[in-house]
């Protein structure tokens, strides 16, 4: 659990510092906390957070769902004609998963 709040610690931010996102950071165990007022201070963040106890996944899971949308077929939803106007325009629009994240900024990042 601790390497899971390092890495989104960090992961949030470096998110945090780019201009044009909205970057929000929650950790959880049985209790959900949102630490997104302290996202740019991840050494804060990181030296004042205590896990332990269990896991409560469906909990922390209902707070997320209010800080995103996502349609009933579980993909993030969000508004595709301005994301394709960007995109003609030059501007980067990334949407996936954490786990394709890496990959997805490093193609961003190669142009």
């Amino acid at each position: 659990m601790l390497d899971s709040a390092i890495f989104s610690t960090v992961m949030a931010s470096i998110f945090a510092g780019l201009p044009g996102l909205r970057t929000s950071l929650v950790l959880f165990d049985t209790d959900v906390v949102d630490l997104s007022d302290k996202v740019s201070q991840p050494v804060d963040v990181l030296l004042s957070v205590q896990l332990g106890g269990g896991t409560d996944i469906t909990r922390a899971l209902g707070y997320a769902a209010t800080l995103v949308a996502l349609g009933y077929d579980a993909r993030p939803e969000f508004n595709r004609k301005l994301a394709k106007k960007l995109r003609k325009l030059g501007v980067d629009v990334l949407v996936c998963t954490p786990e394709h994240l890496a990959d997805c900024m490093a193609r961003i990042i190669k142009g």
